[in-house]
């Protein structure tokens, strides 16, 4: 029995009867489980009145209130979505409301995961709070605090508050990391990050011109970080090819040349390098320093759908890449893609729930009547599945089944 009742919500937020649900949190998968701290975006089908964004609780709860129009009448109650995933929360939910609509129908979505919160000091662009993905690790935090060409990344430390016993605090952990070990594939090391972790980046020592021996130390992305003995006339060139080469990687555009006689910092790109440009291709001197940092990995697009090979691909600031080329690195259609029916979504994966949407028909493009469009770093090409039409005897069944006599 559907009872005419108006709810609220404990920390929930209304969603309007018309609205689209939110889109799920990026990080979020249907494999995803609830865990406190996370919101979920309920919606209750002709019932507006039961939709809102709910926070679990720290015991893994929703709260529901029920009261009638006038306010009395209050009933409430709880829903455990501890550890569950959002359709086995669809189906809790709903049974739950069972006792006020007949046949609820329901949908959940993961609209946020709560973040992991650390704070850096020492040696980064950017220092003090930061919030990253339930996942991150320390390659996420360094990448996101933008450290600096001096940062010690093989001396990395973090102070880690272990929980207590309720009376008193947890003593504090410290973990000491060899990151540059792990960019040079030596180690494993690069542990998940906890709330509350404190990542202090420490700073090489300033470099310094000894009379002997007289060395060019380079590291980050190379092959073999090195201290190499200077010879006379020897140049960054040389220097790349002492150290191996540079890994893939490597952020070819941004090689930082730090000199030891004054501590200017110099940017060169390394394909100018090897091409022998004296404007890139620097001569070295004793105690210079080279920086081979990592490219930026947020730099990405993605192609999903009725493709072959769905998959996120590296977005090349010197590559120009289109619609048409994005679905052929994605290995072309599948048979059951709709060539009329497809979805550029603009910055979805930076912030989903603020992209913008062009459609496209690949017939049209191909007869030059609409356009090719560039893909951007962030961007989403989808590709929708045919939708099947009904067969002329289904269509006329209706009306078969309308006028016949009763029983024939």
């Amino acid at each position: 029995m559907a009872l005419p009742l108006r709810v609220s919500a404990v920390m929930a937020r209304p969603l309007q009867a018309e609205a689209a649900m939110p889109s799920p949190d990026p990080e979020a998968t249907p494999t995803t489980k609830i865990t406190s701290g996370c919101v979920l975006a309920i919606l209750v089908t002709d019932a507006p009145q039961l939709s809102g964004s709910f926070t679990v609780d720290a015991e893994g709860k929703i709260h529901f209130t029920l009261t009638d129009e006038e306010g009395g009448h209050k009933e409430e109650w709880d829903v455990n979505v501890q550890g569950r995933t959002a359709e086995e929360a669809r189906g809790v939910i709903a049974e739950s409301l069972k006792r006020y609509i007949l046949a609820p129908e329901v949908q959940v979505i993961l609209a946020k995961l709560p973040r992991v919160r650390v704070f850096i000091s020492g040696a980064a662009q950017t220092t003090g709070k930061l919030d990253l993905s339930p996942k991150a690790h320390l390659s996420d935090a360094l990448a996101a605090c933008h450290y600096k060409p001096e940062a010690d990344l093989a001396n990395i430390r973090i102070l880690r508050q272990e929980k207590g016993d309720g009376k008193t605090p947890g003593k504090v952990r410290t973990l000491a990391v060899n990151f540059a070990a792990f960019m040079r594939g030596e180690s494993q090391d690069d542990p998940a990050l906890e709330s509350g972790d404190k990542i202090i980046l420490p700073a090489v020592p300033a470099p310094t011109v000894s009379a002997e021996p007289k060395l060019v130390r380079i590291v980050g992305e190379v092959n073999r970080e090195a201290s190499l003995p200077l010879s006379p006339g020897m140049t960054l060139r040389d220097a790349f090819d002492r150290a191996g080469g540079l890994k893939e990687t490597a952020d070819r555009e941004k090689i930082r040349l730090v000199r030891g006689a004054d501590g200017r910092i110099l940017e060169v790109d390394a394909d100018r390098v090897l091409a022998n440009d004296p404007v890139h291709n620097l001569p070295l001197s004793a105690g210079d320093l080279i920086i081979v940092g990592q490219r930026d990995r947020s730099l990405r697009y993605a192609v999903l759908g009725e493709v072959l090979e769905p998959n996120t691909f590296d977005w090349n600031p010197k590559e120009k890449v289109t619609l048409l080329r994005a679905l052929e690195m994605a290995g072309g259609l599948t048979k059951k893609a709709d060539r009329r029916k497809g979805l550029l979504r603009k910055g979805y994966l930076n912030n989903p729930a603020e992209t913008r949407d062009l459609p496209f028909d690949l017939e049209l493009i191909a007869k030059g009547k609409q356009p090719d469009w560039e893909i951007e770093p962030g961007d989403a090409v989808f590709v929708l599945p045919k939708q099947h039409r009904p067969s002329f005897l289904q269509q006329i069944a209706p009306l078969l089944f309308r006028f016949l006599p009763f029983g024939l």
